[in-house]
This record gives C-alpha cells, sequence and structure tokens, in this order.
C-alpha cells in the first residue's frame, strides 16, 4: 500500500508544471531574457548580427529610477542576440531602455547633463547625446541604435522562461557623396576643388523617446573623409556622419557644396527634399511606406552630384546638377549659381 502512495506521489510530482515557487531550493531560478532585434530597415530583415557591437541596458524600478546599467558585447550574447536578465533582480516592476553601439562619441546623462545616478536619475529625465566641442562634427562616430523602453513585470507566476523583445531602431546615418565632373579630367590639384555640408536644425541631444531636446542651435555636419576620387573625372569623395532625420514642419535640413579655396556656398538645397524622391512608394510587403519610416529605416546614403562647369576647373557656377541614389537619379535643370 505504501509502495503505491509513494510511486502515486513521484507521478504527481512529475506531472506538475514547472514553476519559480517550486519547493525545492536547488531548482533554477525564473529565467527572464532580452532578445534583440534590428529589422527596422530597407531590408526588413533581422540584421541585429553583425551590425551591433555591443548592448547597454538600463533598468529602472517601479518609480521609474535608475537601478542599474547592464552592457554586453555582441560576443557575449547568447545565441548572438540574447541577454540573460533576472540575475540582477529580485521580482518586481522594471522599466528597461537599450542603447546598441554606445561609444566614448555619445554620451548618457540627466536632462541637466549630470551622470545618471542609481536611484536618482528617473527614466523621464534621462538623455543622450553626440559628444562633440563646437558646433561643427568633422569626425566619425559609429551607427547608434535606440530600443523603446519596456515594461517587465517580473514575478514568479509571469517570467518562468520570460523572453522581451528588444525593437531597435538605428538613429544615425552616413552619408557616402561624391561630385562627378561632366566637362571631363578634374583640375590638377592636390586639393579637392570643393567640399560638402549638411546643416541639421538640431543639437544632437535626445530624450529617451528619441525625441530631440534643442532644436534652437543648429549642427553642420562636414566630412571626416575628403578626397579626389579614384578617377580623374571625380572632383571630390567624401564621407560623413548624421544623426536622426526628422520630417516636420519647422525643422530644415540643408545640403551645401562649397568651395575648399574660398569657403563660399557654390550650391545649397534642402535635404529632405532631395532624398523624398528617392523614397520607394511601398513597404516590401505592399503598405504605403510614410516618409519618417523611410528615413529611421535608411541608414547609409550614397549620393553622386553631376556637374557641368562654366568654366571647368575655375569653380565659378554649376549650369546643372544631377542628384544619384542607388538606381535613381534625378536631375535639377537650368540651375546657375554665380
Amino acid at each position: 500500500m505504501f509502495g503505491n502512495i509513494k510511486q502515486l506521489f513521484i507521478l504527481i510530482i512529475f506531472l506538475m508544471p514547472a514553476s519559480c515557487t517550486s519547493i525545492f531550493e536547488d531548482m533554477p531560478r525564473c529565467e527572464l531574457w532580452l532578445k534583440f532585434v534590428f529589422d527596422h530597415n530597407m531590408e526588413y530583415a533581422d540584421s541585429f548580427s553583425p551590425q551591433v557591437k555591443s548592448v547597454d541596458v538600463f533598468v529602472f524600478d517601479s518609480n521609474d529610477k535608475r537601478l542599474f546599467t547592464k552592457r554586453t558585447e555582441a560576443a557575449g550574447l547568447v545565441d548572438g542576440n540574447r541577454m540573460p536578465l533576472a540575475d540582477n533582480l529580485a521580482y518586481g516592476k522594471y522599466k528597461v531602455l537599450t542603447i546598441g553601439g554606445l561609444s566614448d562619441n555619445f554620451r548618457v546623462s540627466d536632462y541637466l547633463g549630470q551622470d545618471v545616478v542609481p536611484g536618482v536619475t528617473t527614466l523621464q529625465q534621462f538623455m543622450f547625446a553626440l559628444e562633440r566641442r563646437s558646433d561643427e562634427v568633422n569626425f566619425e562616430f559609429p551607427h547608434l541604435y535606440l530600443g523603446e523602453a519596456l515594461e517587465i513585470d517580473y514575478s514568479p507566476e509571469n517570467a518562468d522562461h520570460k523572453v522581451y523583445q528588444v525593437n531597435l531602431m538605428r538613429i544615425t546615418n552616413r552619408f557616402n557623396m561624391m561630385l562627378v565632373s561632366l566637362n571631363g579630367a578634374a583640375p590638377a590639384t592636390e586639393i579637392p576643388p570643393y567640399t560638402f555640408e549638411i546643416v541639421t536644425p538640431e543639437s544632437g541631444t535626445y530624450s529617451w523617446e528619441n525625441e530631440p531636446l534643442d532644436v534652437t542651435h543648429p549642427v553642420t555636419y562636414s566630412p571626416y573623409y575628403l578626397n579626389k576620387g579614384e578617377t580623374s573625372d571625380i572632383l571630390v569623395s567624401a564621407h560623413l556622419n548624421t544623426l536622426r532625420l526628422l520630417n516636420r514642419e519647422g525643422l530644415d535640413y540643408k545640403i551645401v557644396v562649397r568651395d575648399t579655396k574660398t569657403l563660399n556656398e557654390v550650391w545649397s538645397y534642402n535635404l529632405l527634399t532631395l532624398l523624398l524622391y528617392t523614397k520607394p512608394i511601398n513597404r516590401h510587403d505592399g503598405t504605403a511606406l510614410p516618409f519618417q519610416e523611410y528615413l529611421d529605416r535608411e541608414g547609409e546614403w550614397n549620393l553622386i552630384f553631376c556637374v557641368t562647369e562654366k568654366d571647368p576647373g575655375s569653380g565659378n557656377a554649376f549650369l546643372s546638377i544631377g542628384l544619384q541614389v542607388a538606381d535613381w537619379i534625378y536631375w535639377l535643370h537650368d540651375i546657375e549659381i554665380e
């Protein structure tokens, strides 16, 4: 009889579902995972690995006050995109904010520019910014990614092998630009005759919700690489970065071509107007693609300017300008700039 009771008891234990509240102390602790995904791109596919090199996870308590930060390089993530979080948490409700690719080129702080302090700084006070010393940015910085703040309910009943997906969005851009002469060979000078600039209306400081915090101090992004092209008809080859581009009323972005000797403006145009011409009508699934979503999905812009000069090599004026992005080309005819 007792043997049958023992067998029945073992069977009941075997059939019981696993639970964080198990009476056995040697049972594994509830698992809580973050899974990082970056598919907000023009490929519409997850490119977290290998594009995102690291993740910084900022954890806030139920009162939205910062608790701790956990940083992991991409090589240290489980299966290339998952981070365990339970070892650092007691049961409770939390908010988690993720920044991918955080480097020395960026800083995180509170809204006064002070360090984020555990138990003091709130999620609403959290901000991040490009680290710069002037209103001109002429250095290269890597791509940065931001995830929407997640609400996490970590409890014995709700956290058994729980996986929270963190969807990241790229908030930086890289522009690769060339200026091609339709007159023929470029002038025989060591210094490229022209240079590019992108002038943005905001200062490169963003809230935890990815909103610009200062739209009164414009920043100019100039090339971190500027040289003559590899062929004789390429006047200029340049690379520069910007932060997020926002299609909003009152925020004007301008692309400028300058003479490198005199620094005079040779030509300028509204940047977003140019980029709008390149926007596909639909997403890959056939639904309409909004312009802002396009700006956020695309992060690598290859622009080729084709120019004809009145007096080749003089830099006096352009008669016509063509702009090429990927397989698309748009011509601005009958433009003459003295």
